[in-house]
């Protein structure tokens, strides 16, 4: 899914959005105050498992390479 983080610059609240078209763009606004002065975050993410589909919930580490796996 396209979901895209935003920031309003007036008040500081954090949303997202889905954005399939560029009308979706231009019709944007904070979901607080209304204001139209949003910036764009840069979102991360989470991949969890191996190439082979297993995945690893043994250990709390970030990444296999942490726990040994």
């Amino acid at each position: 899914m396209p979901i895209y983080e935003y920031l309003c610059c007036e008040c500081g609240k954090k949303m997202e959005f889905l954005i399939f078209t560029e009308k979706d763009l231009k019709s944007l606004g904070c979901k607080g105050c209304r204001s139209r002065k949003l910036k764009r975050l840069f979102s991360t993410f989470r991949v969890r498992g191996d190439s082979s589909g297993d995945s690893c919930s043994s250990c709390s580490a970030d990444t296999c390479e942490g726990c040994g796996r």
